[in-house]
């Protein structure tokens, strides 16, 4: 992003430049760590040999292989969201309204991610 895109967004929603700046450099980690992991609870039972074939079949999206893969989908999810969340929480020139229907969807979302792999995990 550039410096101009920033000070823009930071004036037009009232927010505080240096804190955005620190949330959204600091999403940077979690999202790798969320890939990480559900990289690893993919491959930690069937091996890396396998593990191209599984992509390839996208037998992750039908059956996730274990917590592992559901904590690292909500930690990636996590980073990917936090800078917006801290425009959508601290930000002024947003209706309430409008705030609320996106807290809506994004927490149910989350909730069916966690309620499809859970489903799935209890399943086997």
């Amino acid at each position: 992003m550039s410096n101009n895109l920033l000070v823009q967004l930071a004036e037009n929603y009232s927010i505080d430049l240096e804190v955005l700046i620190i949330i959204y450099f600091s999403s940077i980690l979690p999202i790798y760590i969320g890939l990480f992991l559900m990289f690893y609870g993919l491959i930690r039972k069937k091996g890396v040999s396998k593990t191209f074939s599984i992509l390839k079949n996208r037998d992750y999206i039908k059956n996730p292989r274990g917590n592992l893969f559901i904590i690292g989908l909500c930690i990636h999810i996590f980073g990917w969201i936090s800078p917006y969340i801290y425009i959508l929480i601290f930000s002024k020139n947003f209706h309430i309204l409008f705030k609320i229907a996106i807290s809506a969807i994004i927490f149910y979302i989350i909730k069916k991610l966690i309620d499809k792999y859970a489903k799935n995990t209890k399943n086997k």
